[in-house]
């Protein structure tokens, strides 16, 4: 389970009479991910490849170690702008001969089925390829959600997820009999580990009061202009992986 080198982000800064000033943030962001991923511990490793003519390419991947004990291969493709069909196919199918070792994927995005049809033409074995989806809002409560995951891996054509997670903080009076569902899909080995998309901390904090597993990483958007730095304090401290991604901007996270 791995992942390639992204490439580097082409921002401006915000004036000229900034200067310093995305470095000085950039750096701000990696050092506070760095943090939190030594906190679990980080490795590196090679995905090989071998070419058409019998040439082998090599790409240097990373993986954190979930406090599920799973690797989190770094970095990940997410699907969320890919249209389902060929397009979202080859694009991920693209990423895992690149070296791509992890596919982000959602019920929301409609486009599980083909992850899962790229994962199984790229020829490489389930457990090399870190698969994760995520709950959406309107499949919130036991039933229901239980009921989508099982759908999630239908779609998907597996057996078992690497990582689901809530899409979202929903529905305050269901949230926790939603994420009692994806627990026992740990436990009935549906999924591995289970985790939370643009939760703030109030959100992480109620959920803790009835969960049995903790979330093993809370997926939300950081970048230069959007550093959430008390939620990432928060989450080092309690030992949550902080899964970022960068799309654009977002709903504010502080919502109760």
């Amino acid at each position: 389970m791995q992942q390639p080198p992204t490439g580097q982000a082409q921002l401006s800064a915000p004036s000229a009479a900034q200067p310093g000033f995305l470095a000085r943030a950039v750096h701000s962001v990696e050092a506070a991910w760095l943090h939190s991923a030594e906190r679990t511990g980080c490795w590196s490793f090679d995905v090989k490849d071998e070419q058409g003519g019998g040439e082998e390419t090599v790409t240097s991947m990373k993986a954190v170690r979930l406090g599920s004990g799973h690797l989190l291969p770094s970095p990940g493709l997410g699907v969320y702008r890919s249209a389902s069909g060929g397009e979202c196919h080859q694009a991920v199918l693209s990423a895992l001969r690149l070296g791509y070792r992890h596919i982000d994927t959602a019920q929301i995005y409609g486009n599980e089925a083909d992850v899962g049809r790229a994962v199984a033409d790229s020829g490489l074995r389930r457990e090399e390829v870190f698969i994760t989806t995520k709950v959406w809002t309107s499949n919130w409560g036991y039933d229901k959600a239980w009921a989508s995951i099982k759908q999630s891996l239908s779609e998907l054509g597996i057996s078992y997820a690497d990582m689901v997670l809530l899409h979202a903080p929903g529905d305050a009076g269901t949230r926790a009999e939603t994420w009692r569902a994806l627990e026992d899909a740990v436990q009935q080995g549906l999924v591995r580990s289970i985790g939370v998309s643009n939760f703030g901390i109030p959100h992480l904090q109620k959920l803790q009061q009835t969960a049995t597993i903790k979330p093993a990483v809370n997926q939300i958007e950081i970048h230069p202009w959007l550093q959430w730095r008390e939620e990432v304090e928060y989450c080092r401290k309690e030992g949550i992986v902080l899964e970022v991604r960068r799309p654009g901007v977002s709903p504010c996270l502080r919502g109760a």
